[in-house]
């Protein structure tokens, strides 16, 4: 049993130092709708700058262009960059890894474990501290696969941000009315919701660790969540989360 361990660590460590297993099939392009997944833009950028960024950090290629020149940050070269990149990945990658093997319980066991020590949703939104719903199901391989991070990142940042974990297809109606709320139709999903109860974003998938640390982070130090995806009220006149929840969730009382 203990091979398949050794062959993920051997493979993140040949990931930190730079070495990229082949990669079958012609070059993805990089489009707006590229994993469904943009960053938010900065003072001076344009689409094919915030894209070329993004393509850049997710190790994508795009498609019929010549390869980009050499840029400088911190007086990094672009290949000193991109190694920074994997080794950040990879660090995160590894101490869920290594959580995991310090905490031998399964992924699912670990999302039950999560969800029973979760604050009430009601209480998370009153406390003036950001939320981030999380949505899974035992059955969803890429819950499970993320398990690990987003237990690690709930005990980084959990004198910061509420982390309510949710099993979408509960039996119950409190997990039915978050769904219905969120309008979650894929999992898992991470809603980001701030500290006036606003949902900025909803990150849904198998999200880059990363990225997903990023936004975690930006949300606990009140900063603009640096990616995006899935707005559910992108058509309505509220993004309060509360507004869609309904009186009956908060007892019959509406939430002030």
């Amino acid at each position: 049993m203990a091979t398949p361990r050794l062959l993920l660590l051997a493979l993140l460590l040949a990931t930190a130092a730079g070495f990229r297993p082949p990669v079958t099939g012609r070059a993805v392009r990089v489009s707006r709708g590229a994993l469904g997944l943009r960053r938010r833009a900065k003072a001076g950028d344009d689409a094919e700058d915030i894209q070329a960024k993004l393509a850049a950090e997710l190790g994508l290629k795009e498609e019929g262009c010549a390869a980009a020149p050499s840029t400088s940050i911190f007086g990094w070269s672009s290949l000193q960059r991109d190694r920074a990149l994997a080794l950040g990945s990879a660090v995160l990658a590894a101490a869920a890894y290594f959580f995991q093997a310090s905490n031998p319980v399964s992924a699912v066991a670990l999302l039950h474990q999560m969800e029973a020590e979760s604050p009430e949703l009601t209480r998370a939104l009153s406390n003036g501290k950001p939320t981030i719903v999380d949505i899974y199901a035992d059955w969803c391989d890429n819950c499970r696969a993320l398990a690990p991070t987003t237990r690690l990142l709930e005990k980084e940042f959990g004198g910061q941000v509420n982390w309510v974990t949710v099993r979408g297809d509960a039996p119950t109606k409190e997990s039915a009315a978050i769904v219905n709320a969120l309008r979650a139709d894929a999992i898992p999903h991470y809603a980001f919701i701030n500290a006036d109860g606003e949902v900025v974003t909803s990150l849904v998938g198998l999200v880059p660790p990363r990225i997903l640390r990023e936004d975690v982070s930006a949300l606990a130090e009140r900063r603009a969540v640096p990616y995006v995806m899935y707005d559910a009220y992108k058509q309505e006149p509220s993004h309060l989360l509360k507004d869609y929840l309904g009186r009956d969730f908060f007892g019959g009382a509406e939430q002030k």
